[in-house]
């Protein structure tokens, strides 16, 4: 089914979905988990990571923004069959309980 990815993934760099059946609907984690899960994080701290679809059919992957996440570019939000989708994550405010996090979709691409 659907998934919440975890902090640790995001960070990880790369996640390797299979949808198993159908298109999902995926949520990033919270601002806050993302900022709580780097150390010494500050305004600016940014960090690369790569959604790759593993279906083995016509199975879409929709990235949706868990609380205090922007996204930015949502044209490159969904992941088709064979691709690999890549994200920057900028930390826009580090205050505890005003947490925020945009995430740029920097685009998309084939790898069947």
């Amino acid at each position: 089914g659907n998934v919440t990815y975890t902090a640790a993934e995001l960070i990880g760099g790369l996640i390797l979905r299979d949808p198993t059946g159908g298109h999902r609907t995926d949520v990033t984690p919270t601002a806050a988990n993302i900022v709580g899960a780097i150390t010494n994080a500050t305004v600016g701290t940014s960090f690369e990571y790569h959604i790759k679809n593993m279906a083995d059919a016509a199975e879409n992957i929709t990235i949706t923004a868990g609380s205090g996440v922007t996204l930015i570019n949502n044209d490159s939000i969904n992941i088709s069959k064979f691709f690999t989708a890549t994200y920057l994550v900028v930390i826009t405010n580090v205050t505890s309980g005003s947490e925020a996090v945009s995430i740029y979709g920097l685009g998309t691409r084939n790898e069947s």
